[in-house]
């Protein structure tokens, strides 16, 4: 008798099916990195795959959510972005929805980051144990790729996020962690395209996954990771700030500054609030070393710095008392006078 295969056989062979004339080299180079099938560590800093039931209030049918974003993109309610292979920007939407039931494999188009104001989906209590999220990031963002679309090795700017197909759509996924080694080759790259193939050999502690609409993946802060469709559809995910991963957070966006010379201020703001609402010393003292670190390399409007002083305000009326700033050299009796002084946004005069 024939032994009958695991999940996980099932889907690899449906990957290497993927094979054509024009992606062979893509397929082969990807199995020929050799890396590992995720192997779950329930840790704030490790992937975790769910069952997709466990994150969704109800979840969407594929007709239901594609009519949705076909709606927010007509009526422009939305930023998206259309590529071509090769992360060339194009506006061909028409061709990139034709492409999920027609797929080009020479030239996939594929549309990322339509934003869903009204979803169901949430974080799992299974998660709620390790990670607090920060509640004003859980919005949903859609993407539609056709069967062949790699989106290549990225960041998703220091933040986590929950991701699941929706339907038929099937994924394989490449996850490095944020080492300082993986974040220095992948630093070097900048914004060149075609960075799997470049650095994929480079990149240490790989592994990889592949999901259905069975499964939703939870990515933690920093992981370096990219994305090939096994199967067209569509890809619904939740993005948010994570304090406990705070130190990594830091590093991602050193990252993002090294090679694109800005960073979201209000991203870093969720960081640092998510951070000092934790109450945990140890986290707290990364938060407020990345603030007086990255703080002077950002630009921040009015109504950014209003957010900003109410975040620190909050803190400083419930902090204990530091002897040393962890941001710089100071040493004395009274920190919250001395981060008002010189590591805050404006310079506020001593009350006694």
């Amino acid at each position: 008798m024939c032994r009958e295969q695991s999940r996980e056989e099932q889907l690899f062979n449906r990957f290497l099916q993927c094979r054509s004339q024009e992606n062979f080299h893509l397929i082969d180079f990807i199995f020929n990195l050799g890396l590992p099938w995720l192997q779950p560590d329930f840790s704030p800093h490790s992937p975790y795959i769910l069952k997709s039931e466990q994150c969704w209030l109800q979840p969407p049918t594929y007709e239901d959510l594609h009519d949705r974003c076909i709606d927010r993109i007509i009526s422009r309610k939305s930023d998206f972005q259309v590529y071509d292979a090769g992360e060339q920007p194009t506006a061909s939407v028409g061709r990139a929805l034709r492409q999920i039931h027609q797929s080009n494999a020479s030239n996939p188009t594929y549309i990322t980051n339509i934003q869903l104001p009204d979803h169901d989906m949430h974080f799992p209590e299974t998660l709620q144990c390790l990670v607090t999220p920060h509640d004003d990031a859980l919005h949903l963002g859609v993407n539609f790729t056709p069967k062949f679309t790699l989106v290549d090795l990225h960041v998703d700017q220091g933040l986590g996020g929950l991701s699941t197909a929706v339907g038929n759509c099937v994924k394989l996924w490449l996850l490095y962690p944020p080492k300082n080694h993986n974040l220095d080759v992948m630093q070097k790259m900048g914004i060149m395209k075609g960075r799997l193939q470049r650095i994929g050999k480079e990149l240490k502690e790989g592994q990889w996954v592949i999901t259905t609409a069975e499964d939703t993946i939870y990515l933690p802060s920093g992981w370096i990771h990219a994305v090939y469709t096994i199967k067209g559809g569509a890809l619904a995910g939740i993005t948010f700030m994570v304090g406990e991963c705070i130190e990594t957070v830091n590093h991602c966006i050193t990252y993002e500054l090294a090679v694109n010379k800005i960073y979201n201020s209000n991203l870093f703001l969720s960081a640092i609030q998510v951070t000092l609402e934790l109450h945990d010393e140890r986290l707290i003292i990364e938060a407020i070393k990345m603030w007086c670190c990255i703080k002077p390399q950002l630009k921040m409007d009015e109504k950014t710095q209003s957010r900003a002083r109410e975040i620190w305000d909050k803190y400083f009326k419930s902090s204990g008392l530091h002897p040393r700033c962890p941001g710089c050299s100071w040493e004395g009796e009274d920190f919250v006078y001395h981060m008002r002084k010189t590591h805050m946004l404006h310079t506020s005069k001593r009350k006694r």
